[in-house]
């Protein structure tokens, strides 16, 4: 309650002008901005006990032939074959940034953003075994208006200034405690 009564009623919204928040947004016009992104399938081959990195890379070449016959078939073949966590989505990786993802080789990455919608990648070996990658959707990176975001930089300002206040306020209180 003291927090609420000190701080954050302290702060409202014609405490900015649009000015500050125009600003604000050109001064982090990277934070507006949704980066391109790609959405592809991935099926993971790895060495196993039964199967040495040789045999790893025949059934990587196998799949990719079938696969260049019947493209259709690549989520099937990645629920049946694939060793890698996105198995059971029919090897659906999901929307990715050139940032990549927790678990993805950024090789594998790197080569998704070289390829075309519906293409399918040749084996690619990476330190956890043989890949092969088919491109579902292609995003562009898309800037938005100040219009568009300006609620959010209000919100941003907003709180960069009760988060301010907060630790003055609080930090006061430490020093001033006995």
């Amino acid at each position: 309650a003291l927090l609420r009564e000190q701080v954050f009623s302290q702060v409202s919204n014609t405490d900015f002008s649009e000015t500050d928040l125009r600003k604000y947004f050109d001064d982090h016009k990277d934070e507006f901005t949704v980066p391109e992104k790609i959405q592809f399938s991935r099926i993971l081959l790895k060495k196993k006990k039964d199967r040495d990195d040789t045999a790893a890379k025949a059934e990587a070449e196998r799949i990719y032939g079938e696969l260049k016959k019947n493209p259709d078939s690549f989520g099937d073949m990645a629920e049946k074959y694939s060793d890698g966590p996105y198995r059971r989505r029919g090897g659906d990786v999901g929307f990715v940034s050139k940032k990549g993802k927790p678990g993805l080789p950024s090789v594998v990455v790197e080569k998704a953003f070289e390829m075309k919608k519906r293409q399918i990648s040749k084996p690619i070996k990476t330190k956890d075994g043989y890949n092969i990658i088919m491109i579902k959707e292609h995003r562009a990176a898309m800037e938005r208006t100040f219009e568009q975001m300006k609620g959010t930089v209000m919100r941003k300002l907003k709180n960069e200034k009760i988060s301010s206040m907060y630790d003055s306020y609080t930090g006061s209180l430490l020093t001033k405690a006995s």
